[in-house]
């Protein structure tokens, strides 16, 4: 198991109000807190892309699809992600890749509407996507988008989910976003 250090630093800001940030590796967070009521401000991901190292296809389905075994590897190429709360219930996605859908087309945007429906968040969020991971390369970068924005929505609507229930969600969002959680 990966042990992550996290790392505090805390920033005061004028007007009264303190600004907590939050840094891991793959995470960051803002908190700004006034008084005793705490408002996240935004969540800030990296969703890693990764390669196939062996796959073999071991029986077509009665669905059409084909059964499959892979061995992957996550690399040092990854897409940022940014989440920001919205107080109306919404999804709204915004990518630098201009062909890409923002809409509920998008893996990122099924990923929010998956957690958000099954616990009834009735804020909304957006979501910024940093597409760096080339888009249908097999190097899952839309799995790994996806896989990110659930362990963000997760954290910022204090979902309380593990690791694990979110890796049993995922699949219902792609075959290879367990692996990317």
């Amino acid at each position: 198991m990966q042990k992550m250090m996290l790392r505090i630093k805390f920033r005061y800001a004028f007007y009264g109000k303190t600004e907590h940030s939050f840094e891991s590796g793959i995470m960051k967070i803002k908190v700004i807190q006034r008084d005793t009521e705490v408002q996240m401000k935004e969540i800030k991901l990296k969703a890693m892309a990764k390669i196939n190292l062996g796959l073999d296809v071991t029986r077509k389905r009665e669905d059409g699809y084909h059964e499959v075994r892979m061995i992957m590897q996550s690399i040092n190429m990854y897409d940022q992600i940014r989440l920001s709360p919205l107080e109306e219930p919404q999804i709204r996605v915004k990518t630098n890749v201009s062909f890409l859908p923002v809409n509920e087309d998008n893996l990122v945007y099924k990923a929010a509407k998956l957690l958000m429906d099954e616990f009834q968040v009735t804020s909304g969020v957006e979501i910024d996507l940093r597409k760096f991971i080339p888009t249908a390369a097999g190097m899952g970068g839309g799995s790994s988008d996806a896989a990110a924005v659930l362990v963000g929505v997760n954290r910022m609507f204090q979902l309380g989910l593990t690791k694990r229930e979110l890796m049993e969600r995922s699949v219902a969002i792609g075959a290879d976003v367990p692996f990317c959680v």
